[in-house]
């Protein structure tokens, strides 16, 4: 075992010596996913009819002709909780398409971007590609990172998932105030994931400014530009309502489900959990207890707001940004070698899984790979 572990760790520092390592990496996971979980895309063409309560593709983009008066949809069906779900149609308007096939083109190329991101990002906080790489690939296993290559019916969180990763990466300011807003109006949860945001960068903020906190800091970090994101979504969201009647129903919500929390808390992090335990361990041995209470409230803000949604998967997913939040305080309690076995255990346990989706009155749909896709189709005719 321990032959074969130095043996891939030199594999892999060879691989990863050069330039494009990142580009590399995330090119290789993307393809990995669409092997291992490649979906239908008969979803995508014109004869596919989506169920009366589901969500419609086409009609969710068609909305880029008439952005501030959506159609009237039932209080029960999926469509209802769109209207102020700006982002994606005004990004086919400004680029002048309704087609779904290049939304989710789109889609895809934001998803490599979001491994992309995740790699730099990632190297940036440990300084070791191998660290980097790994946890990529394991970031391709679960939902928040598949979801792009998988989603073909229009749920759209992918878009989400990436402008949040981008506000976690940039060190730009208009930038994060941006693409949080972007997030914020690509669906509610956006903002809800953004209290990790937060929550990372007032750790950073710390550790930068070595404990001291002052006004002028304070307004130069990254800290206030998230507040002024925050600012800036409920008073546009206001401004929509009042001027337009854009809002979200209360039947968006339903009676917290905590009879699945045990399979809402596996789901959205896996084998990442190993790595969050060791981020919550070192803020407990260095006493560091009000971050420690920022991010269970944080954590738990995500989770009961899960359990009250119909998308389990879809929805847990965002708590993702806890992942770079563990990933920042381990490193610290760790050696790099250390870290590297850590990462590889987290990413055999993220494989293993077998990710599936769940909603609130299914139970898991596992993907399934390119060969049983073929065996599916050939012998028993399956779209």
């Amino acid at each position: 075992m321990k032959d074969f572990y130095n043996k891939l760790i030199q594999f892999l520092e060879k691989f990863l010596n050069n330039k494009y390592w990142y580009l590399i990496t995330s090119i290789i996971v993307a393809l990995v996913i669409l092997f291992l979980t490649t979906p239908s895309y008969y979803a995508l063409t014109k004869g596919f009819k989506p169920c009366v309560g589901c969500v419609d593709f086409q009609d969710e983009i068609n909305r880029a002709d008439h952005i501030l008066k959506p159609t009237i949809y039932g209080k029960a069906s999926h469509m209802a909780n769109l209207q102020l779900r700006l982002t994606v149609p005004m990004i086919a308007k400004l680029i002048g398409t309704r087609s779904k096939i290049v939304i989710f083109i789109i889609q895809e190329i934001l998803g490599v971007g979001f491994l992309i991101i995740t790699c730099l990002l990632s190297y940036r906080i440990t300084k070791d590609k191998v660290i980097a790489a790994i946890l990529t690939l394991s970031m391709g296993f679960i939902y928040a990172g598949k979801a792009a290559f998988v989603d073909v019916e229009g749920f759209t969180d992918s878009y989400a998932y990436f402008f949040l990763v981008l506000a976690l990466f940039t060190l730009n300011k208009p930038l994060i105030l941006i693409s949080l807003t972007l997030a914020y109006f690509t669906d509610e949860r956006a903002l809800l994931a953004s209290s990790l945001i937060a929550v990372f960068y007032f750790l950073e903020f710390l550790d930068i400014n070595k404990g001291k906190i002052d006004f002028y800091s304070v307004i130069k970090s990254r800290v206030f530009y998230i507040i002024l994101s925050w600012i800036f979504c409920f008073l546009i969201r206001f401004i929509l309502f009042k001027l337009y009647g854009l809002n979200t129903p209360s039947s968006a919500v339903v009676i917290p489900d905590f009879h699945r929390l045990g399979y809402i808390f596996w789901d959205g992090l896996q084998g990442f959990w190993l790595l969050l335990a060791g981020g919550v361990l070192y803020l407990i041995i260095e006493k560091r207890f009000f971050i420690l209470s920022l991010l269970i409230l944080s954590f738990l803000v995500m989770v009961i707001s899960t359990a009250m949604i119909y998308d389990f998967t879809r929805s847990i997913a965002y708590i993702f940004p806890i992942i770079f939040i563990a990933l920042y305080l381990t490193e610290k309690a760790i050696n790099k070698l250390q870290l590297r076995k850590l990462m590889i255990i987290t990413c055999l346990i993220c494989f293993l899984c077998g990710d599936g989706y769940f909603g609130e009155v299914n139970s898991p749909d596992y993907y399934q790979s390119v060969p049983v896709k073929i065996i599916n189709k050939a012998f028993f005719h399956q779209q």
